[in-house]
């Protein structure tokens, strides 16, 4: 596997969710961003730990956020984040860019 994609929905998700924290407390969204770089580091060095929500598509959750990481990891491609989203909120919205 070679190198970490964001699709262009995944990046709005993440865009959109620091927004909204930042509005709940400064500094919060970039709280948020910290854990989303984290999990992306895990995700570089580990993708195949995490389990299968769905067919080829894998789960990573953030720790102090209810947010799930969504992707795809296929040996020799780079793996693909197609989805970042509010467990709590959109538990299957993912679903619909699988």
């Amino acid at each position: 596997m070679s190198g970490l994609r964001m699709t262009a929905a995944s990046r709005e998700d993440v865009r959109s969710a620091a927004r909204w924290y930042e509005t709940q407390r400064q500094g919060l969204g970039r709280e948020f961003i910290g854990q989303i770089r984290e999990t992306f580091v895990a995700i570089s060095s580990r993708p195949l730990s995490f389990p299968k929500a769905h067919r080829q598509l894998r789960r990573a959750q953030l720790r102090r956020f209810p947010y799930g990481v969504f992707f795809v990891a296929e040996p020799a491609s780079p793996i693909v984040v197609l989805a970042v989203i509010d467990l709590r909120r959109h538990p299957r919205t993912w679903k619909s860019r699988a």
